[in-house]
């Protein structure tokens, strides 16, 4: 219960600020948004916010919060059993995080990707 109130109060801080500079917070509250639905076991509505923050993140030019929407997901989709949706995203992730330039943590994604 302590975390998840937690998660609460910090997702809703996170839409405060949403309202005043969505460009650079609303890939990071779908994100929250969709962890914390995972959490709960909503995992329709999860989906839909993983995919939201990887768009939002792509448009606003966040690569690196792409690279991590792209991740989490993933590993969502792998927990979930869904190997082959997990594999595109975890790819995807490892893509991200070479654009960015991020060689050590793309590497570290191949060396412990669970597949």
């Amino acid at each position: 219960k302590r975390w998840e109130g937690l998660a609460k109060n910090a997702i809703e801080k996170m839409k405060n600020w949403t309202k005043f500079a969505p460009s650079n917070c609303e890939q990071k509250l779908h994100l929250m948004e969709a962890e914390y639905a995972y959490f709960l076991g909503e995992y329709e509505i999860a989906e839909r916010l993983y995919d939201s923050a990887i768009e939002k993140a792509g448009i606003n030019g966040f690569i690196q919060e792409q690279a991590l929407a792209f991740e989490r997901a993933g590993m969502f989709y792998f927990e979930k059993g869904n190997v082959s949706k997990a594999s595109q995203y975890y790819g995807k992730a490892h893509n991200s995080y070479l654009t960015w330039g991020a060689k050590g943590k793309a590497d570290h994604l191949l060396r412990n990707c669970p597949f």
